[in-house]
């Protein structure tokens, strides 16, 4: 049998009342003693905030000191990493002042488009390993590494062929395999597009549970219904309180999105946002239906053949359209 001892303390003199006896069971949240004071006064009491919480927490982020423009010799992945941190608050439901939030979502893009990121990344994701590694592994990835573009595909295959020696390398390398991963099968565009789409599914995360138009009370005793502890709950509140900004940076996102697809030679980073942009075009709920619109418009827009399918098209039937004219000149020349 073990048992802690706690020394609990009170702030001052007076009677103290045991409402639990010596070596009862204790559960959290259970009073296990009183203590009337010789001096009430000395203890103060809380009192119910009666002014604007959310204008307040505005005004002291425009106090706060601004952390400056990114510089040019910071490295992609650490100024990706800052922008994507403000805007995963964002979406979380913090206050984060609009002027800071429009700079996040610029260095987020030029971070994506940056060419040094998939070094910058996997070259971090390297250092941790350094001396863990086997011999063969680190030279193997170091001759890879000279090369520009970096090929993630075939830093994977280095690591699958020395795994199937060394059974403890996937374990080892677990953090290197997922950044390799973020380039898989399209470079820096599959980076990019996987880094948006994250952002996306973290609004959804909250949205989908007031798909249905529900009031907030419904979606609150749905949450405890299920299980949910109260930080879920409490996330899914706060997020909700912020709906309106977390609805203009999800906007601001299917701009870049839609600049991803357009510029992608590859189709399946248009079928990877489907099933997302699918989800967000059934939302019903009042406070999303600019974001539920412009998804549809997005997903309408997937249907329509592109530039360079459209010239292809009318290309093939200018080709065939001037043989069949040669083919009846040739034709009418014969019967003559």
């Amino acid at each position: 049998k073990m048992y802690l001892p706690l020394t609990v303390g009170a702030d001052g003199a007076g009677i103290l009342t045991w409402a639990k006896p010596e070596g009862v069971a204790l559960e959290a949240g259970n009073i296990i003693a009183t203590v009337q004071l010789d001096d009430p006064e000395k203890i103060s009491k809380a009192r119910l905030y009666q002014g604007n919480l959310r204008q307040q927490i505005l005004n002291q982020e425009k106090k706060l000191q601004d952390d400056g423009p990114i510089e040019e010799n910071v490295p992609p992945h650490l100024v990706l990493r800052r922008a994507t941190g403000l805007l995963e608050n964002t979406l979380d439901g913090f206050a984060v002042p609009q002027d800071q939030r429009q700079r996040a979502l610029v260095d987020f893009q030029t971070a994506l488009r940056e060419i040094r990121l998939a070094r910058c990344e996997i070259e971090e994701a390297l250092a941790v390993l350094r001396g863990r590694l086997p011999s063969g592994v680190d030279t193997d990835l170091a001759n890879i590494l000279k090369k520009e573009p970096i090929s993630a595909e075939q830093c994977l295959h280095i690591l699958n062929t020395h795994a199937e020696t060394n059974p403890t390398l996937p374990q080892v390398a677990a953090g290197l395999r997922e950044v390799l991963h973020r380039y898989e099968n399209g470079g820096l565009q599959a980076r990019a597009s996987g880094a948006v789409l994250e952002l996306i599914r973290r609004f959804l995360k909250v949205e989908r549970e007031f798909a249905d138009g529900a009031p907030l009370s419904e979606i609150i005793a749905r949450l405890r219904k299920a299980g949910n502890d109260p930080e879920r709950i409490f996330h899914v509140c706060r997020s909700r309180c912020m709906g309106q900004d977390r609805g203009v940076l999800v906007l601001e996102l299917f701009l870049a999105l839609n600049s991803l697809i357009k510029t992608s030679s590859s189709k399946h980073i248009a079928a990877d946002f489907a099933p997302a942009l699918t989800e967000l075009a059934n939302l019903r709920d009042e406070s999303s239906s600019a974001v539920a619109l412009e998804a549809r418009r997005l997903l309408y827009q997937q249907t329509l053949p592109s530039r360079d399918d459209l010239v292809s098209r009318i290309s093939n039937v200018v080709h065939e359209l001037s043989q069949e004219t040669q083919s009846s000149k040739h034709n009418k020349l014969v019967a003559d």
